[in-house]
């Protein structure tokens, strides 16, 4: 078994945004790279890997694994008995924690991008809330790497949105081929400004 990877159960979708904001309040590089780095080598879900070495199981909660293959329960959403739970049951079932592990490096990576992601997002919510660009398409938007400026900025430029939206890519185009809501919304509002207006959660 390998002591020094941080094993999680579903952590893309619970702890991981915990941990971007703690590394990012304290200077992600200097503290995890100097201090978190002489402990923790690497970060793995462990979701993944029971999924694919426990395929007939009806749920991949966790307390459902431990009944299911320990017989056992313990008390859940505490984090210590969490924790406990966890790794007795990847000493139990037979899954590779190390070489289905990323390195801190890369999950540090991971994590500062979907902060990013977040940021360039929220610059697009006045436009979302005055319904001239859908949610989804400010997500897509802001995923392809474009903000709010971007799109003003485009607005006044030979091709404009529609071109920074229709650039080709793997899937087609950048974004979406529905540009004329977007494009009007900032002919009629010349003096719109693009905020971040809330703190980044999560992409």
């Amino acid at each position: 078994m390998c002591e020094d990877v941080c094993n999680d159960c579903n952590p893309n979708r619970t702890h991981a945004q915990i941990l971007m904001h703690c590394v990012a309040s304290v200077h992600c590089g200097a503290f995890a790279c100097v201090h978190v780095g002489e402990w923790v080598h690497g970060f793995c879900d462990t979701l993944q890997l029971l999924k694919k070495a426990l395929p007939d199981e009806a749920s991949y909660k966790l307390g459902d694994l431990h009944r299911s293959q320990l017989g056992a329960t313990f008390e859940a959403h505490n984090a210590a008995s969490d924790v406990a739970a966890l790794d007795d049951l990847i000493r139990h079932v037979p899954v590779d924690i190390e070489g289905s592990a990323i390195t801190l490096e890369s999950a540090i990576s991971v994590l500062d991008d979907k902060g990013k992601c977040a940021e360039r997002r929220s610059t697009f919510d006045k436009i979302v809330q005055d319904k001239a660009l859908s949610s989804r398409t400010a997500a897509k938007a802001a995923a392809r790497d474009l903000s709010c400026r971007h799109l003003k900025k485009a607005h006044g430029r030979p091709g404009g949105i529609a071109g920074l939206f229709q650039e080709p890519a793997a899937h087609g185009c950048r974004v979406t081929k529905n540009t004329a809501a977007v494009s009007q919304y900032f002919a009629q509002h010349s003096a719109y400004t693009c905020y971040v207006l809330r703190a980044p959660h999560s992409c």
